[in-house]
């Protein structure tokens, strides 16, 4: 017996008029791509209650290593966690000019997650790339912890200070003027990016 399916949530401020079919544990979305993900956006209270939904934990590691220069040693480690229901991907990147590899952690457990983090982060020593693809974003918090991690991990006193020193430059500018007043010379460079990015840094707090 089959059912149709309405959405209810609203998404770019409209609801979808076209049903979605569900026969069983069986779904047919629409055939074209962004009517697929709109359905599911619109549908997946009704297909995935809350209350019957798994915590899931997640997340992503890069190192500038070649999978194959690791893939045994990773083996060791997903062997490891296997009983904790822990899996580990490995994916290489063949066209990134910033890392070589991507690993990704999905599990049930924020401890587990934790120890797997750790084993991994063993594993990499010395050879983690802390990529964003989407570094404009949580901007302020993503900051505290790039500056946190140079202190604890690299201790790179020096090299914090002289960021807070040009952070505080840039914060003063932001407070004395408006923001249609302040203008940024940009060629593209390093040293004009890294500026681009600390002004965001201080426009977003």
């Amino acid at each position: 017996m089959s059912q149709l399916l309405w959405g209810t949530q609203k998404v770019d401020g409209r609801v979808s008029t076209f049903p979605v079919v569900r026969v069983a544990n069986v779904v047919a979305l629409p055939g074209v791509p962004k009517f697929c993900e709109r359905a599911f956006d619109e549908l997946q209270d009704q297909l995935f209650p809350v209350e019957e939904r798994q915590s899931m934990f997640f997340d992503t590691i890069y190192t500038d290593l070649d999978e194959f220069d690791f893939s045994r040693r990773l083996a060791d480690v997903a062997a490891r966690f296997e009983e904790q229901n822990v899996q580990i991907g490995s994916y290489p990147e063949l066209k990134n000019k910033f890392f070589k590899t991507k690993l990704t952690i999905e599990t049930e457990s924020a401890e587990s997650m934790e120890a797997v983090r750790i084993a991994l982060k063993e594993l990499l020593v010395g050879h983690i790339v802390y990529y964003d693809s989407h570094a404009w974003t949580d901007t302020v918090a993503k900051w505290r912890a790039f500056k946190k991690r140079e202190l604890v991990e690299a201790k790179n006193v020096d090299f914090v200070r002289k960021l807070e020193e040009a952070e505080k430059i840039v914060e003063d500018i932001v407070e004395r003027y408006p923001l249609d007043q302040i203008a940024l010379s940009f060629n593209g460079g390093k040293d004009c990016t890294v500026l681009l990015h600390l002004l965001r840094l201080k426009v977003d707090e």
